[in-house]
């Protein structure tokens, strides 16, 4: 068994298990966003939702895309888009 995958499939269940980032997770999978929706969206702090964007940018799964003067994220992680996929295919939207 290859013990680095494992390290890493571990770290992108720890970064969903987060009540926030899951959602922020599932957000991003179907669109691009800007912090500032997100904000707004989950009625928090700016700072916290750049917290959360910073490790999901930190792992890898995240990226950025300049409009302007802002700035969208979009989860391009394969393998989370398949979880939030699996952990959501039977709920009502």
């Amino acid at each position: 068994m290859d013990e680095e995958l494992f390290k890493k499939k571990y770290k992108l269940i720890r970064l969903l298990a987060n009540p926030l980032r899951l959602k922020m997770a599932y957000i991003m999978t179907k669109r691009e966003v800007c912090n500032c929706e997100l904000k707004e969206l989950f009625n928090t702090d700016p700072t916290l939702i750049s917290h959360h964007l910073k490790r999901f940018k930190n792992e890898g799964v995240l990226i950025e895309k300049r409009e302007g003067k802002w700035i969208k994220y979009r989860i391009v992680d394969e393998t989370i888009t398949k979880i939030i996929n699996i952990l959501f295919e039977n709920e009502k939207r």
